[in-house]
């Protein structure tokens, strides 16, 4: 999906004309950020996730973000992965 095809784009590039992309982008209410895809908490993340496969999405990719070096390299991966599993598939275990 383009940007443009969102409908808060000519907000957001009207807001942007007036100061920049980067401030205009910045100053983005959440509802915003959970239609361009999972950001936030892993509560949030599982919203999108809902929100797309209720709109008929059947698969969804998810990509690391950059190496944040202090961040705990195993804790997160785990907790993310064990958090949405039971958000979908509660009686599924390990």
């Amino acid at each position: 999906m383009g940007l443009r095809m969102l409908d808060f784009y000519d907000e957001l590039a009207d807001r942007a004309a007036a100061s920049s992309w980067e401030e205009a982008v910045g100053a983005m209410p959440k509802s915003w950020w959970a239609q361009l895809g999972a950001f936030g908490t892993l509560d949030d993340a599982a919203a999108y996730v809902m929100s797309m496969t209720e709109a008929g999405v059947d698969a969804i990719a998810f990509f690391p973000g950059p190496f944040d070096p202090s961040a705990p390299q195993r804790s997160w991966p785990n907790r993310c992965s064990s958090h949405t599993l039971n958000l979908f598939a509660p009686d599924v275990r390990s």
